[in-house]
């Protein structure tokens, strides 16, 4: 059950990546996003954002699918897919 949820995750990351290029403006799903220095959990939070916080989308991370790289105040984090939407 974990594998296959794994393997699911990656595929949703990728996709997300597909439909977007780089430079997109994409927007905070969640309370208190953290943007990561890395994509390491235990990295430095960069700054953190709100629900409808837009973001420059540069893409996903080659070794990480599931974490994307964004920019957002100056600052270029990476940030888990699942918290970031086409919409507002």
């Amino acid at each position: 059950m974990r594998k296959s949820a794994a393997v699911l995750a990656l595929v949703l990351g990728a996709g997300a990546a597909w439909a977007l290029t780089p430079g997109d403006r994409v927007y905070v799903r969640g309370r208190d996003v953290a943007i990561l220095q890395s994509t390491a959990t235990n990295a430095a939070t960069l700054v953190k954002l709100q629900p409808g916080d837009a973001v420059v989308w540069r893409g996903a991370d080659k070794k990480k699918p599931t974490w994307h790289r964004v920019e957002t105040a100056g600052k270029s984090g990476f940030v888990y897919f699942a918290n970031l939407s086409t919409t507002p």
